[in-house]
């Protein structure tokens, strides 16, 4: 199964409190924007010995953490997955603030969702969003969104469009 994990630029983005756990409670909105990695997830055969392997290529200079990984490991933590092979192709350059890798990992979760037939609704998705990361949440809406709290409380219906505008990153 193969997904294309897009980006996110953030307008407008405003640093509010400082957390207890040093982290910023922000304001922004979070724009979804066409810059796409490639993902492909397959099941392994039985002879692989790792519950998940991924094969890396593009811009892959470091990826501490993978937040593919993580998903993978909190859906297998609930339901015991088969092994699988991920492929995964970076265009979204990492760390850069543009959400690759929280795209990646909810693009993750829901290959692995339709893939193993888990039946996750989107409430519980969300759930396993807010457990990966900051920015994961909004790529489950994935649409212009007003974004607040570490990034993870999502307005998604608001009116916000770059129609007539040109985008230069």
């Amino acid at each position: 199964m193969i997904f294309f994990p897009n980006a996110k630029i953030n307008i407008g983005l405003r640093l509010m409190s400082i957390r207890k756990d040093g982290f910023h409670n922000i304001e922004s909105i979070f724009f979804p924007i066409n810059l796409f990695d490639v993902l492909e997830v397959i099941k392994a055969k039985s002879s692989q010995t790792e519950k998940i392997k991924i094969y890396y290529s593009g811009n892959t200079q470091l990826i501490p953490n993978d937040l593919c990984i993580k998903a993978y490991n909190l859906l297998d933590s609930d339901f015991n997955l088969p092994s699988v092979k991920v492929f995964l192709h970076k265009n979204i350059p990492i760390g850069s603030g543009l959400g690759g890798g929280s795209s990646n990992a909810v693009s993750m979760l829901k290959i692995l969702n339709d893939l193993f037939k888990l039946n996750l609704n989107h409430e519980q998705l969300l759930n396993y969003c807010s457990k990966l990361g900051s920015d994961c949440s909004f790529f489950l809406f994935n649409k212009p969104s007003f974004v607040s709290g570490l990034g993870d409380v999502i307005n998604s219906k608001i009116n916000f469009s770059l129609k007539g505008y040109k985008l230069l990153l």
